[in-house]
């Protein structure tokens, strides 16, 4: 391995840490390592909402004008896609339009710096590192479904 290598290496090395630190140990997210990937074993607490990416900037703006300093994943694809991540919905998960999707168990959700087959998923917005800065699923749904032009209740 030459010295970038050997760099770059390291500079992965201190960002897993860094994300096992900040999301297994502070906000006791359960994490699964896969081929050297961190990831956020869903539904253990937390869920992603997923959104596409241009979508996704609006919803940020509502939950953070509501108070909710939401973390978001940019994860690569076809297209770009934005999780973000809120507390698991109480009962069945309400219907959602058909441009977005609950991301929940037993699947999993890959957190920086983990690499897909598509690229680095990134943080839009990293969790601030306490528990209480993933909001309820119901308060990022309302925004969802009066984007989508439906009353709610």
């Amino acid at each position: 391995m030459d010295v970038i290598g050997s760099c770059a290496a390291v500079e992965y090395a201190n960002e897993l840490h860094a994300t096992v630190e900040r999301c297994a140990l502070r906000l006791g997210w359960p994490l699964v390592l896969v081929d050297g990937n961190v990831h956020l074993a869903t539904d253990r607490g937390v869920v992603g909402l997923l959104v596409g990416a241009r979508f996704g900037g609006h919803l940020l703006g509502e939950l953070r004008g509501r108070g909710w300093e939401v973390p978001v994943l940019a994860l690569p694809g076809v297209a770009l896609r934005w999780a973000f991540l809120v507390r698991t919905p109480v009962g069945p998960v309400p219907r959602l339009p058909a441009w977005a999707r609950v991301v929940s168990g037993p699947q999993l959700l890959p957190l920086p710096p983990s690499v897909t087959g598509h690229g680095p998923a990134r943080w839009v917005h990293a969790p601030t590192g306490h528990p209480a800065c993933v909001p309820p699923f119901a308060a990022a749904f309302e925004v969802v479904l009066a984007a989508a032009g439906h009353a709610i209740g």
